[in-house]
């Protein structure tokens, strides 16, 4: 009996001896104190004090919901050897109860700190705001997610919107139930064609959360109208157009195009054509405008709630030719050097009216003198002959009152400015007397009952002199 107890107490002795000595092969660790306490994260850390004779391999944090945790929990590595550390847990639930421990590990095994218990804040809930459907003049539709109510019920949520960024609760809202998950929002009581910010909210004991903004706009009560592409684009004119699509519920009382060459969003207070009403397409002429340069057009379309428009266009215009209507007519000449006016950089020469005219020269029994017949002085000769002349049947106050293409500064050509236009003639495609004679604003010398026609269509400036009585043709001029 004695010699069963002596082994007994010697295996005792010996396990004891055993076990202290792989205790003291592990490394001992502290876990540091808890900080920065947040809906998500902490900042936690430990020290190592003793290695265990061996090299620390692997050290960091566990953690877990149960009050032991280890390594084959959650777990963060913060390098290796001995000396403190730390790091920032991430991942965590809002509201939510979590126990942690630094750990150490060596070749011997693993060792822990003391448990330390924290509990996350409430935080703010997690949100999306539902994409914008059924748009119309005063209402839409749009509505939430509540991904996480963090950590906390969520006891109210919907939308809220304003005409400027980042609504709030403050702005028009819903109300749209509690609790997570998806909801679905009615918006009223809009302005129609405004712009509007969206975003979902949901309310905890946190506070206020809010999802992403979402921006659109509400249909028109005005018309909707697309703009037509340009055709037939020359140096002074253009084809374009556009089509009502929609009257926005209301008669289209004027529609047409509007053009700049400033405003990128011309509007119906730019350069404008006024092309009928109602629904459909429609074709617009643009005319008066500069060569070689650059234009924003859109079509318009205006009800009784304001106008519309349609996408801008950008329109170059080609270099001004003989035979482009432009300004009021037709180009007939350019200055040449020597002309009067004449310069190397700025393009000038003769606008020819469109309609040609018959009537008398006109004041048969005065003798109208001073007319030159020299390029450049067509509308000199004119404004002495109106002045010395009350006949307003005659050529020069015809073309002197002359309102046309929208332009009232016309004038009766004189005989080299009528000349020169004949020599182009055949590009002008002028479509009455080619082969007539023209009235010029020269009086023939001193006879003051006789004055000057030009047959234009012959180079060599073709005249004779015909009475003032005679009806001829003529055509007006005005200068660019």
């Amino acid at each position: 009996m004695k010699k069963n107890s002596f082994y007994f107490v010697l295996f005792i002795t010996l396990l004891t001896i055993q076990s202290c000595k792989k205790l003291d092969e592990l490394a001992i660790v502290n876990t540091s104190e808890i900080s920065d306490i947040s809906e998500y994260s902490v900042v936690a850390g430990g020290n190592i004090s003793v290695s265990g004779g061996s090299e620390i391999i692997a050290r960091g944090l566990c953690w877990s919901i149960n009050a032991s945790p280890s390594i084959n929990d959650s777990v963060l590595f913060i390098g290796k050897g001995m000396g403190s550390f730390t790091d920032t847990i991430k991942g965590l639930l809002p509201n939510s109860i979590y126990y942690l421990r630094a750990f150490a590990t060596n070749v011997n095994g693993t060792s822990y700190g003391e448990v330390k218990k924290i509990t996350t804040i409430i935080g703010n809930a997690a949100l999306t705001t539902s994409p914008i459907s059924n748009i119309s003049s005063g209402s839409a539709i749009s509505g939430g997610n509540i991904i996480s109510d963090g950590g906390a019920t969520v006891t109210a949520r919907g939308i809220c919107w304003s005409t400027n960024n980042n609504p709030t609760i403050n702005d028009s809202k819903t109300s749209d139930g509690t609790g997570i998950g998806s909801f679905v929002s009615n918006l009223t009581n809009l302005s129609f064609s405004t712009q509007y910010y969206v975003r979902a909210y949901a309310i905890n004991s946190k506070g206020v959360s809010y999802g992403n903004t979402i921006t659109f706009s509400t249909i028109s009560n005005k018309p909707t109208i697309k703009t037509e592409l340009a055709t037939n684009i020359k140096s002074g004119s253009f084809d374009c157009g556009g089509n009502v699509l929609s009257d926005g519920g209301f008669n289209v009382t004027a529609r047409g195009v509007c053009w700049s060459s400033t405003n990128t969003m011309p509007t119906i207070a730019d350069s404008k054509t006024t092309d009928g009403s109602g629904l459909g397409n429609f074709i617009s002429k643009v005319k008066n405008i500069t060569y070689k340069t650059t234009y924003y057009v859109r079509a318009y379309a205006t009800n009784v709630n304001g106008t519309s428009y349609g996408d801008t266009l950008m329109i170059n215009t080609a270099q001004l030719a003989i035979g482009d209507e432009y300004l009021g007519g037709l180009v007939a000449y350019f200055l040449k050097p020597g002309d009067p006016g004449y310069s190397a950089t700025v393009l000038h020469g003769l606008i020819l009216s469109l309609d040609s005219f018959s009537s008398p020269w006109g004041c048969a029994t005065k003798n109208i003198s001073g007319t030159n017949e020299n390029i450049g002085y067509g509308q000199a000769n004119t404004s002495l002959i109106v002045s010395q002349c009350t006949q307003t049947n005659s050529a020069a106050y015809i073309c002197d009152r002359l309102v046309s293409g929208g332009y009232s500064d016309w004038y009766l050509p004189s005989r080299f400015e009528m000349t020169e236009i004949g020599r182009n003639y055949s590009v002008l495609n002028l479509k009455s007397g080619l082969d007539a004679y023209y009235w010029c604003s020269n009086q023939v010398n001193n006879n003051f009952i006789t004055a000057i026609l030009v047959v234009p269509v012959l180079v060599g400036s073709s005249y004779a002199p015909s009475a003032k009585s005679d009806n001829r043709i003529f055509r007006a001029v005005r200068s660019f």
